[in-house]
């Protein structure tokens, strides 16, 4: 299965995000572009250090990328779903249609 590549953005507000959007998603049209909306900046919250700072932006990141993950698999787990019924009502009409033509065979066979 190919690997899809994500590019998460953390970005202070929803303005942010729609002048960066579209600019972003062309430049990166090979990759899924998310973004985060902090509503703030992650900067001035109740942080003291670089570190607590660094290891919030981490938590986030890791936080969305369970979600886009999840999303990913819910995806795959559709698409496998699908074939599958898809597989299973052919299968299921060529037994039908072998049975028919069974059943019609031994009619023949009995009139004759």
């Amino acid at each position: 299965m190919a690997k899809k590549k994500v590019m998460l953005f953390i970005v202070e507000g929803p303005t942010d995000e729609t002048s960066l959007s579209t600019v972003l998603n062309r430049i990166f049209s090979s990759a899924t572009v998310k973004f985060q909306v902090i509503h703030g900046d992650i900067l001035t919250r109740d942080f003291t250090s670089s570190d607590k700072i660094v290891a919030a932006a981490r938590e986030n990141a890791e936080n969305d990328r369970k979600k886009i993950v999840d999303e990913a698999n819910r995806e795959a787990v559709s698409i496998a779903e699908a074939a599958m019924e898809k597989l299973l009502a052919k299968e299921t009409s060529r037994a039908y249609d072998a049975f028919v033509n069974a059943a019609e065979g031994v009619e023949k066979h009995e009139h004759e």
